[in-house]
């Protein structure tokens, strides 16, 4: 039945894009489906090969009143051959109840970081580095909570923005359970600046990211990293994407020993002409906390390399080639590598929602 209900729901919701050329009083309705298949070669997974709706969104947004705007997104995700389908944003914002900020309230994909605040077919590749995997989720941390960001007014010729949230951080991650209260909610702070190109279309944002709670156990989690993006326009064409970030990661619990771990990919991207572009990128992940029985370190790297070649014959459509090779090596052991290819194709339907740079 939830099922039933739920695809009745998207039914109804793509039937309105029908009508998107009229004033619906600033109402948008959007949809997006993720088709996708991975071909294993070296120790592939069990489903490697079959075709699914990896994902799929549908939202509607649109302005409440004078002050407020209001979001909901549901969206569908396959779980070993299993639609899975949830709430994933239902938000309340505003840019007008107060002057140079920005609030929303609700459930929302936690704006820290650089992937984090994009739903996974926005992305530029199409498999998550592990650092995004293993410090966040399979595609985004999401919360209930309140988010707050501000644009400094200071005219020092470099935009700074600061982001701060708190959400209820009963669970952490993907996951399907209410979770338990935890002893210190989630909470993050993201400042960034923007430093404009000499050129029309040539911009850099830099942000610093810290993220942490305390889960009902006691455990306390303490993200902190860097996000870097650099972009090169030629009208609405991408013709240069340097996207990468950096995160440490502090797992703390009086009882056990303090476990840290780093991770981060590097991804860049060229345009070869207006529809083909091709790309790459390369992920680290190192656990610093590895030790061997008797006590001493154990030297760790896991390491990946990912080509991309994307054909965009519009902003509304994308089919993506690539493939990945990635090698865990630890001291002692025999290196481990898992080779996989992937295909996958997005199309999108509606308004899109406007993202930031």
């Amino acid at each position: 039945m939830k099922i039933f209900i739920s695809a009745l729901f998207v039914t109804l919701l793509l039937y309105r894009t029908a009508a998107f050329a009229a004033d619906l009083g600033g109402l948008q309705v959007f949809g997006a489906l993720d088709l996708a298949s991975e071909l294993g070669i070296e120790n592939p997974t069990p489903d490697g090969g079959r075709l699914k709706v990896r994902s799929f969104e549908v939202a509607v947004s649109g302005p409440v009143d004078p002050l407020f705007d209001a979001l909901i997104n549901i969206a569908g995700h396959d779980e070993s051959g299993t639609i899975e389908v949830e709430l994933h944003e239902a938000v309340i914002s505003s840019s007008r109840l107060v002057p140079g900020v920005r609030l929303r309230a609700g459930r929302f994909l936690l704006g820290i970081g650089r992937l984090n605040q994009f739903h996974s077919h926005d992305w530029p590749f199409f498999s998550a580095p592990k650092m995004q995997s293993l410090f966040f989720a399979e595609e985004a941390v999401t919360d209930s909570g309140v988010e707050v960001g501000y644009l400094l007014p200071w005219d020092t010729g470099v935009p700074i923005d600061i982001v701060a949230g708190a959400t209820n951080g009963w669970s952490y991650g993907h996951t399907h359970t209410g979770g338990q209260r935890p002893l210190t909610p989630t909470h993050y702070l993201h400042p960034s600046v923007f430093i404009e190109g000499d050129s029309p279309g040539v911009g850099t944002q830099l942000g610093l990211n810290y993220l942490g709670r305390t889960d009902a156990d006691s455990l306390r989690l303490q993200l902190t990293g860097i996000d870097l993006t650099h972009k090169r326009r030629t009208g609405k064409r991408l013709d240069f994407l340097l996207q990468a970030e950096v995160f440490h990661r502090l797992r703390a619990k009086a009882t056990l020993d303090n476990m840290e771990d780093v991770a981060g990919y590097l991804y860049s991207e060229w345009a070869l002409d207006d529809t083909w572009s091709a790309g790459v990128r390369a992920d680290v992940y190192s656990d610093l906390s590895l030790k061997f029985g008797t006590g001493d370190a154990r030297k760790n790297l896991d390491y990946g390399f990912v080509p991309v070649l994307t054909y965009r014959p519009s902003e509304f459509s994308r089919l993506q080639f690539s493939y990945s090779l990635q090698t865990e090596t630890k001291e002692g052991d025999q290196n481990r590598n898992e080779q996989v290819v992937f295909i996958q194709l997005v199309s999108m339907i509606g308004a899109h929602p406007a993202h930031d740079f």
